[in-house]
């Protein structure tokens, strides 16, 4: 599976997107049938969070160029690869007196 060469904080995090987002939203498909509608619909479900619309969107992505990898899937037929993602606001963080 492709998280084998991911950092083990990394792998929690794309285990529970897929878990949590793309399981319960593309479970039904097969890969060769996802369309870029259907990863649209799924980015657009997620809109009240950012980050993790676009962290579902890049596991996504992932899994697919696999697919086109492994044969399920003809070559650049990623359904993710022109999805926009949204912009994302950094935020600033300061140390509590505990954390100090």
């Amino acid at each position: 599976m492709f998280l084998k060469n991911c950092k083990s904080s990394n792998q929690g995090e794309y285990r529970r997107a897929i878990e949590l987002f793309n399981k319960p939203a593309i479970g039904a498909f097969k890969a060769v049938d996802m369309e870029r509608k259907d990863i649209a619909e799924l980015h657009q479900k997620c809109r009240n969070k950012l980050c993790q619309a676009n962290r579902t969107s890049g596991v996504l992505s992932k899994m697919f160029n696999l697919g086109e990898i492994w044969d399920p899937r003809p070559d650049g037929s990623n359904p993710c690869h022109h999805a926009p993602k949204y912009r994302e606001v950094k935020r600033e963080r300061f140390l509590s007196s505990v954390e100090l």
